[in-house]
C-alpha cells in the first residue's frame, strides 16, 4: 500500500463586507450674500441674508437639502428690497471621507420679492411684487470639524425668471433703450454650519 499525503488545501480568508454607510439627517444654519449689478453707477447693489436647511445625506456622495432663506438689501432698480426664497439643492461629495470635502451643488428655488421706490422725490413710494422661479449651481467645500459638526463655505451662481402675472405689463429691468427684461442672474456667497444626526 502506498501512502498518499493528503492533497493541500489552498488557505481560507474570511471576507467581511464593509458596512453600508448610515444614512445621515442634518440641519444647516448659514448666511448669503453677494454683490448684483446695478442701474446707478454711483450706487451698489446687493442682497444678504440667512436662513436654514434640512438635509438628508442617503450615502457619503450625495445630500438632498431644503432650504428657507430671508434676504434684504437693494436692488438692480436701487430701489430697498425684501426676499423669501425657497430652494432645493443637491450637494455632490467629490471625496466624501475625507474630513475636508469639495462639493459640488445645483438646485432649483422660489423666491416672493418686496420692491420699496425710496429714491423719488415725492412723497408716494411706490411697491413692487414679485414671484420667480429659477436656477442655480456652484462648487464648495465642507469641513468635518466632527461626527456631527461641519462648517462649509461655497460660490453659486443663479439665473431666475418672474412667474408672477404682472411680468408682461410691468417689466422689472427697463433699459436706457427702452429694452426690457425679467431675467436676473447673480453670485451668492454661503457660509454656514451642519449639525448632523
Amino acid at each position: 500500500m502506498i501512502y498518499q499525503p493528503p492533497a493541500s488545501r489552498p488557505p481560507m480568508y474570511l471576507y467581511t463586507a464593509r458596512p453600508r454607510p448610515r444614512p445621515e439627517w442634518g440641519l444647516n444654519l448659514h448666511v448669503q450674500g453677494g454683490p448684483l449689478g446695478s442701474k446707478y453707477s454711483n450706487s451698489g447693489a446687493y442682497m444678504g441674508g440667512g436662513g436654514a436647511g434640512l438635509r438628508f445625506r442617503p450615502v457619503p456622495v450625495y445630500a438632498l437639502e431644503a432650504d428657507l432663506d430671508f434676504y434684504g438689501g437693494r436692488d438692480y432698480n436701487d430701489f430697498s428690497r425684501n426676499e423669501t426664497a425657497f430652494s432645493i439643492n443637491n450637494y455632490f461629495f467629490l471625496n466624501p471621507h475625507d474630513h475636508f470635502q469639495v462639493y459640488l451643488l445645483a438646485g432649483i428655488g422660489w423666491s416672493v420679492a418686496s420692491a420699496y421706490d425710496d429714491n423719488r422725490d415725492n412723497a408716494t413710494y411706490n411697491t413692487y411684487h414679485y414671484d420667480y422661479f429659477g436656477a442655480f449651481g456652484g462648487v464648495g467645500a465642507e469641513w468635518r470639524v466632527s461626527k456631527h459638526i461641519a462648517l462649509n463655505g461655497d460660490a453659486r451662481g443663479f439665473i431666475r425668471g418672474r412667474i408672477d402675472d404682472g411680468q408682461h405689463e410691468d417689466p422689472e429691468f427697463v433699459s436706457s433703450t427702452g429694452q426690457t427684461s425679467n431675467t436676473s442672474a447673480g453670485v451668492l456667497f454661503t457660509g454656514g454650519i451642519t449639525f448632523y444626526f
